[in-house]
C-alpha cells in the first residue's frame, strides 16, 4: 500500500438491498411498500421471530416479487438457495414441514421460470444436498 497509495482511490465497497415486504401494524405483507422509507431511515437486521413468520408463509409470496425484480439481481438462483439455507438454519424449514414447504416453493419457482425443465433441473440438482439431511 505504501508503493500504491492510488490504490484507496478504486477500492470501494457497494451494496445493493431488495425489498420483498415489510411488516406493518404486526401483518406482513409481500410488496413494495405503498410509501417509500424515509432517506435517512435506519437499516437492521430482522429479529429472527420476524424472519420466521415471514417465510412461515406457505405461498412463497416473496418468490413473485424477487423473480418481477430479477434483472437487478446479480444471480438469482444464488439468492435463492441462500435463502433456503436460511431457513434450514432458523429452523423454518424442518422435518415436519419439509416436503410440504419445498413442494410449494419448486412450484411456484417452475411457474416463474416458464416450466424450463432443465432450469428446474440443475436448481433442484443443488437444493438437494442443502435439505437433505433435515
Amino acid at each position: 500500500m505504501r508503493e500504491q497509495p492510488q490504490i484507496f482511490e478504486y477500492l470501494k465497497t457497494t451494496f445493493s438491498c431488495i425489498t420483498i415486504g415489510y411488516k406493518n401494524t404486526g401483518k406482513i405483507y409481500y410488496m413494495l411498500s405503498s410509501e417509500p422509507p424515509k432517506i435517512h431511515s435506519f437499516v437492521g437486521h430482522a429479529s429472527p421471530e420476524d424472519i420466521r413468520e415471514f417465510f412461515s408463509s406457505s405461498s412463497c409470496r416473496y418468490l413473485h416479487l424477487l423473480f418481477g425484480l430479477s434483472g437487478q439481481i446479480f444471480n438469482l438462483e444464488e439468492l435463492l438457495l441462500a435463502i433456503i439455507i436460511y431457513q434450514v438454519k432458523l429452523n423454518v424449514l424442518n422435518k415436519e414441514n419439509k416436503k410440504t414447504k419445498i413442494n410449494k416453493f419448486i412450484e411456484t419457482y417452475s411457474l416463474l421460470i416458464g416450466n424450463d425443465y432443465r432450469k428446474l433441473k440443475l436448481f433442484l440438482q443443488r437444493v438437494e444436498p442443502l435439505i437433505g439431511d433435515i
